[in-house]
């Protein structure tokens, strides 16, 4: 039987920027005031005048009806974590494992406190499209990565030699030297959203553009600037590089 040792709530703002072993073990919902009504308002504060003494037993019932609670998890995980592997959004084994678990404990609900049948069933919906959500979380690099090649890409379509130092003959890399990338960047008036020291932690776990390594790179674009000049207006011939394989 699997079983919940523990748990923690995150409440927050912002959506929380951890590893994959850790976004992989967070069941997320986003809320907002879209949805807030008078009526809304009204049950909020009918919960608010609710005596303690009426909703402090969960606890206690719970554990009075303990086999009863812990045989419809077992049955109803066992069967979430099956119905989830058929989910073509959902393949990762701890997503689906963790939202497995909620859903156990959400159809153990009803014998605890009294639930109609139909909220449950939208609510074990609902996880689904949690589970989904968070699959496709994980797929996607963090925002500011996401910004990061954007402007990148932006920057090498507007410079004149471009900004990736990869040589020629690598054309399956891209090569960044970040002091060359901020220096362009301020050069077209762009502000960045992070600082590089941030943004160099968070492309080391990029998705889209893998990290390879670090190297000194013959460069391509001082090959293309150099092209028909002086000495003394040449550049560097070689850059000191980030890596990344091309998505």
């Amino acid at each position: 039987m699997s079983h919940l040792s523990g748990a923690i709530l995150l409440a927050q703002n912002a959506a929380v920027d951890a590893s994959e072993a850790t976004l992989s073990r967070i069941v997320s919902m986003f809320t907002d005031k879209s949805n807030q009504t008078d009526a809304t308002q009204a049950a909020a504060e009918r919960l608010e005048q609710i005596p303690m003494s009426d909703v402090s037993g969960f606890f206690i019932a719970a554990t009075q009806r303990e086999v009863a609670v812990l045989q419809e998890y077992d049955h109803h995980y066992r069967k979430a974590m099956a119905d989830m592997a058929k989910h073509g959004d959902i393949r990762h084994r701890r997503v689906i494992k963790t939202h497995s678990q909620i859903i156990g404990f959400l159809m153990a609900l009803a014998h605890v406190v009294p639930v109609h049948p139909s909220q449950i069933e939208l609510t074990r919906n609902f996880i689904f499209r949690l589970a989904a959500e968070r699959q496709r979380a994980l797929s996607l690099d963090h925002p500011l990565v996401q910004e990061f090649w954007e402007l990148f890409d932006y920057l090498d379509a507007q410079e004149q030699h471009g900004i990736n130092h990869a040589p020629v003959d690598k054309a399956e890399e891209i090569a960044v030297n970040f002091n060359h990338f901020e220096e362009i960047a301020n050069t077209y008036r762009q502000r960045l959203p992070f600082t590089l020291s941030e943004i160099k932690k968070l492309l080391k776990s990029g998705r889209e553009r893998e990290f390879i390594r670090t190297a000194s790179v013959r460069s391509s674009v001082s090959d293309r600037y150099n092209t028909g000049k002086s000495k003394e207006m040449r550049k560097p011939e070689f850059f000191y590089c980030w890596i990344f394989k091309r998505s």
